[in-house]
C-alpha cells in the first residue's frame, strides 16, 4: 500500500469515527489544501486543566516515506505542560524514530497524545522548569496550566 492510500485510509477512519461520535476526542479533522501529508484537527481531553470546553488545535505532518518513518506533531496551541515547547513542538515517545514501527496507526498516536497531554512523562520532558513545578509544585502547575489553557485552548 503507497504512502498516500495508506493515508487517505487512516484518515476516512479517523473521520468516520469523529462524525460517529460528536464526543470523540480527536475533532475538525482537515487536510489543508488537500495535502494528505498534513493534517490538523482539535485534541479534546477529558482531565484537568486541559478540558474546560475547549481542545488543542494540531497539527500532524507525515513524511514522504510514512509509514516507514513516524510522523511529526505540532501543538498550535500554546500549553503550559512540560513535554510541550512553548513553540509547539511536542515530545511523544512512540513517534520517537527508534521506538516507531510502521504497524502503528494514526488513531493510536492520537491516543498516546492525548494521555502524555492529560498525564505529563517528566523523563521526557522538553521544558524542565515545568516539570519541575509539576514534579515539586503541582498545585501551582495546575493554576499556571489553567491560566494558559484558558486563554488560548480553542472553543469547541
Amino acid at each position: 500500500m503507497t504512502a498516500a492510500r495508506r493515508l487517505s485510509k487512516e484518515l476516512a477512519d479517523l473521520m468516520e469515527l469523529s462524525n460517529k461520535d460528536k464526543g470523540y476526542f480527536f475533532r475538525n479533522i482537515t487536510n489543508p489544501a488537500d495535502n494528505m501529508n498534513i493534517w490538523e484537527g482539535v485534541l479534546v481531553c477529558s482531565k484537568e486543566p486541559y478540558h474546560q470546553n475547549k481542545g488543542i488545535k494540531l497539527q500532524i505532518d507525515f513524511p514522504a516515506d510514512y509509514p516507514f518513518k513516524p510522523p511529526s506533531i505540532k501543538f498550535h496551541t500554546l500549553l503550559h505542560h512540560p513535554n510541550v515547547k512553548e513553540n509547539g513542538e511536542v515530545c511523544l515517545p512512540l513517534i520517537l524514530p527508534d521506538n516507531w514501527k510502521p504497524a502503528i496507526k494514526v488513531v493510536k498516536v492520537l491516543e498516546e497524545l492525548k494521555k502524555l497531554v492529560e498525564n505529563p512523562e517528566i523523563d521526557h520532558a522538553l521544558r524542565q522548569d515545568v516539570a519541575e513545578e509539576y514534579s515539586t509544585k503541582k498545585s501551582a502547575f495546575l493554576d499556571q496550566a489553567r491560566k494558559t489553557f484558558e486563554k488560548n485552548g480553542v472553543p469547541l
